[in-house]
């Protein structure tokens, strides 16, 4: 089971990336280091 403070950092980290994806700063890989 997850905790929910993981899962709450998970959120937090997607919504993120979602930013910097518009940006064009990271690359769609990064999202698989987002469920470490």
């Amino acid at each position: 089971l997850l905790h929910h403070a993981h899962i709450a950092q998970i959120s937090g980290q997607c919504y993120r990336l979602k930013d910097k994806l518009k940006s064009g700063q990271i690359q769609k890989e990064t999202k698989a280091t987002t469920f470490e």
